[in-house]
């Protein structure tokens, strides 16, 4: 056994001895089993019509691999544990050990870290085509350009993450090698931008990260959780994502709020990830929470002694209903007045407050459901006046209609947004349909 190892060992990596050794064990314990139960038959033979006994093993011991997964329920924060796959393998069944090892690897690859976004049970049942498959296949098969965090505009983060879901649904490594390559390639390029930049880029590389399995590259892994360390304090143009996470109630704030999600998930930082999650449920208007933000202009607020985000259930102004208006987006049309003046803020800041809420929701919060469905009342506010999501903004009514079972109007192919993209592919149903 130790030569037939030796021999199997040369020119393989630590995962594939790993697995050599499962499998070699396997036919070794088929085969003793097998020995064992030729023996308790001989036996039986010798003595005639007694019964079998009992402690005789009959069959022989399932090897497993244990993987390292985690724990996700309500109320809990995600926590390694572990979780069994049984490898039930006969003799005649292993006729090429190379060919198996390359089938198991696969397997074990296309299985995300955590499930930060989607697991893999959640990724094989979405389609392989249709008009969203095909949209964000063509997307990642696209050069993404190089990334920069500094540029708030640019396309790489939700392009990278069409190449990471890509590769986590087909298992085509192609895809993966690119991500890796994106990945080790952001960090360092956030300088010179600001923290609005940062917030909006980076939660789309840290799924992507996730849906890979980056810690299958133990090397690339340990850089990217560094800079994903320090980019919780990094400061850009005087703030840090930790700092305009609870200072700005706007867009700025609710994209560095899930920026900052993803890293504490990612990084599996229980005290970070209650801390945004406090931040978060203050953000859509319980005070008693968390009431550090600073406010600009009123004119929105339903209540100006106590200012919130989102305007409560059944909040008024002028005899019109102002029910989940978000104040700190509105007052950048104007003051107060009927029909609103339009800007595209609003549905921007519920970009990042979307993704927070989905993130935090996985991690076990029950963030959709928050001060009254605040973000479903965000949304309805928007469509009650008239301001559908368009552009970089479509892809948001996939993930309000999942998340609440609703049917607002939506479109497919939806094109990219700013922090995250592909819902119309990876959110298409309602979550209380699964």
């Amino acid at each position: 056994m130790q030569k037939l190892l030796e021999r199997l060992y040369i020119g393989i990596s630590e995962q594939e001895r790993f697995l050599v050794v499962v499998y070699v064990t396997s036919i070794s314990v088929v085969l003793a089993a097998f020995a064992v139960s030729c023996s308790a038959t001989a036996n039986l033979s010798s003595s005639g019509d007694k019964e079998p006994n009992s402690e005789i093993p009959l069959s022989g011991t399932t090897p497993i691999i244990q993987p390292q997964s985690t724990a996700v329920g309500q109320g809990q924060i995600l926590t390694a544990t572990s979780h069994s796959e049984v490898i039930d393998l006969l003799p005649a069944e292993i006729e090429d050990v190379e060919q198996q090892l390359t089938i198991s690897e696969q397997q074990l690859a296309v299985e995300p870290y955590l499930g930060i976004w989607l697991t893999r049970e959640e990724l094989n049942r979405l389609p392989m085509s249709g008009p969203a498959w095909e949209n964000m296949k063509a997307a990642a098969d696209e050069d993404p350009d190089s990334p920069d965090l500094s540029n708030m505009s640019q396309k790489n983060n939700v392009y990278v993450l069409a190449k990471a879901l890509v590769y986590a649904r087909t298992g085509d490594s192609h895809y993966r090698n690119e991500v890796v390559e994106n990945l080790m390639a952001a960090p360092g390029t956030e300088q010179g931008g600001n923290i609005l930049a940062l917030g909006r880029e980076l939660v789309a590389y840290v799924v992507a990260a996730d849906l890979i399995n980056l810690p299958a590259d133990p090397e690339e892994d340990r850089i990217f959780r560094e800079w994903l360390r320090q980019m919780l304090y990094e400061t850009l143009d005087e703030n840090t994502l930790q700092t305009i996470h609870e200072k700005r109630p706007n867009n700025w704030g609710a994209h560095a709020g899930a920026s900052r999600a993803a890293i504490a998930i990612y990084l599996q930082d229980k005290d970070e990830l209650d801390r945004t999650a406090r931040i978060f449920m203050g953000y859509l208007g319980n005070r008693e929470v968390y009431n550090g933000f600073e406010f600009g202009k009123l004119w929105w607020q339903a209540d100006k002694d106590n200012p919130v985000a989102i305007n409560p259930v059944g909040a008024t102004k002028g005899g019109r209903s102002i029910d989940g208006a978000q104040p700190e987006e509105m007052r950048r049309g104007g003051k107060f007045m009927w029909p609103p003046t339009e800007t595209g803020y609003a549905w921007g800041a519920l970009q990042g407050a979307l993704v927070q809420a989905e993130l935090l929701h996985r991690a076990g919060y029950l963030a959709w459901e928050w001060e009254d469905r605040a973000l479903l009342r965000a949304a309805q506010f928007l469509y009650d006046i008239g301001w559908q999501p368009d552009g970089d903004d479509a892809w948001l009514t996939w993930l309000v209609n999942h998340a609440y079972g609703t049917d607002f109007p939506s479109s497919t192919p939806s094109p990219p947004g700013k922090n995250m993209a592909w819902t119309d592919w990876t959110h298409s149903g309602s979550r209380f349909s699964e």
